[in-house]
C-alpha cells in the first residue's frame, strides 16, 4: 500500500474530479478484511490494522489540504462529528445498535444483521417467509440473544481495557470479530482495532490543534 500523502492526494483529486462531474458529494471505502475460508491469494488484497491507520489517516490529512471540500469523504465525515461529541451516527458500525437496527435479506429470503454475514448459517436470524421483522429482530429470537451478550461481552472487554474511544466505535464491526473468532462468535477484539485507535487519536488530535472541543477533552467531559 502506497503511505504517501501525495499519492493519496492525487488519487483522491482525481475521484473527486469524476464525483463532481457526476454531482456526487460524498465519497465512501471500505477495507477488504482477510476471509480466512476463502482462497489464498485473496490475503494479498486484504489490509493490516496498521496499513488501515495509515490509510485513513493520510486521507484526513489529504482531505484538509484540499481547496474544495465540497466533496466529504464519508468515514472522516462521521469520526470528525463523533469525535467533537456533535452526534452519535448512524452508520453500522458505529452506531453502537447494528444489532438490532438493520437487516438484511437475500435471495430466498434468509435474514442477518449485516450483508457480509449472508451465507452464514450460524449467523442466520430467520427467514422472511416463516418470521415476521420483530419476531427475526426481537430479543426473543434466541439467535438475537446469543450476538447480545457475545457484543456486550466484547464491549466489557473495552470497557475493562479503558479505552477512551468506546462510545466512538462500540467495540468495533461484529463481522471483523467474527472473523478474528475463527468464525465462532462476535464477542471477539475487532481485527482493525489497533489500527481504528490509531485513526481516532490522529483525528481527535488534529481538531484540539483547531480548538475544537473533543470527546476527550475537559470541557466536554
Amino acid at each position: 500500500m502506497q503511505n504517501s500523502v501525495t499519492y493519496i492526494l492525487l488519487v483522491l483529486a482525481a475521484i473527486f474530479a469524476s464525483l463532481r462531474r457526476t454531482q456526487t458529494w460524498r465519497l465512501h471505502t471500505n477495507p477488504y478484511v482477510y476471509d480466512p475460508s476463502k482462497p489464498k491469494q485473496d490475503q494479498k488484497l486484504a489490509v493490516t490494522p496498521e496499513e488501515y491507520a495509515s490509510y485513513y489517516t493520510n486521507q484526513y490529512d489529504t482531505y484538509l489540504e484540499l481547496d474544495d471540500r465540497s466533496i466529504t469523504p464519508n468515514h472522516i465525515h462521521y469520526l470528525m462529528k463523533q469525535l467533537s461529541g456533535i452526534y452519535k451516527t448512524r452508520k453500522c458500525t458505529n452506531s453502537g445498535t447494528c444489532l438490532t437496527n438493520f437487516i438484511n435479506i437475500d435471495d430466498v429470503g434468509n435474514a442477518a444483521i449485516c450483508p457480509k454475514f449472508l451465507g452464514y448459517e450460524e449467523m442466520r436470524l430467520g427467514n422472511i417467509s416463516e418470521n415476521t421483522i420483530d419476531e427475526i429482530l426481537g430479543l426473543e429470537n434466541p439467535v438475537m440473544q446469543r450476538f447480545v451478550e457475545q457484543r456486550l461481552k466484547s464491549v466489557n472487554g473495552c470497557e475493562s481495557d479503558g479505552c477512551k474511544y468506546l462510545s466512538v466505535c462500540n467495540s468495533g464491526c461484529p463481522y471483523d470479530s467474527f472473523l478474528n473468532s475463527e468464525k465462532n462468535d462476535i464477542s471477539e477484539r475487532d481485527y482493525l482495532c489497533k489500527g481504528k485507535g490509531k485513526i481516532y487519536k490522529h483525528i481527535e488530535s488534529s481538531l484540539q490543534s483547531f480548538n475544537v472541543p473533543t470527546i476527550n477533552s475537559n470541557n466536554l467531559k
